[in-house]
């Protein structure tokens, strides 16, 4: 049983971290917020994380498990590469979508210093299926001979600037926008 609870302190810990250093930003959370927000004793912190660093960095893991999750549940490999990235690109978008709170979080931390290079390789290595199919995509001369990382951009950067205004209730990112935007991504990509 004290498992479950120890589990359950760590959560809220990670929740109110979420929700502290999204809103206020990293130097304006101290441990002492974050520990008023979980409900929990500012010591009761340190039992779970040896810093802030620390915390943040599993955080960080937290989300990108969290967001592979996501995007990868009922993803059936035996689909086309165009149908296996819409489906995998349509996932994503619902998640960042439906979690703002995590998505500004990733956007907040993807390239910040607090995150360690062991954290970023870890949550590199997440992005494995995704890869994977850039690279059945190359291979059958399906999607452009580009890097991961111009592919990754053409397919995932459009939409999060979409979100982000449809976030800010800018911009209204209905359905028939988002599989627009995904055969612009897609066109664009793609030999």
């Amino acid at each position: 049983m004290a498992r479950e609870s120890d589990k359950e302190k760590r959560d809220l810990i990670l929740n109110a971290t979420l929700k502290l250093i999204t809103t206020n930003g990293f130097d304006a959370t101290p441990m002492s917020a974050i520990a008023t927000e979980a409900g929990v004793a500012a010591g009761t912190i340190y039992l779970y994380f040896k810093n802030k660093e620390e915390l943040i960095n599993e955080l960080y893991l937290e989300m990108k498990v969290r967001m592979m999750n996501s995007v990868t549940s009922g993803y059936d490999v035996t689909l086309s590469v165009e149908n296996s990235m819409e489906f995998i690109w349509k996932n994503y978008v619902h998640h960042i979508m439906t979690k703002p709170l995590e998505f500004r979080f990733c956007e907040l931390f993807t390239n910040s210093p607090h995150i360690n290079r062991i954290t970023k390789e870890e949550g590199t290595r997440m992005l494995q299926p995704v890869k994977e199919l850039f690279e059945k995509g190359r291979k059958e001369k399906i999607i452009k001979n580009l890097p991961d990382e111009i592919v990754t951009a053409q397919l995932f950067s459009p939409i999060h600037n979409l979100v982000k205004l449809h976030l800010s209730e800018q911009f209204n990112l209905t359905e028939k926008v988002i599989n627009t935007v995904f055969k612009l991504c897609w066109e664009s990509i793609k030999k």
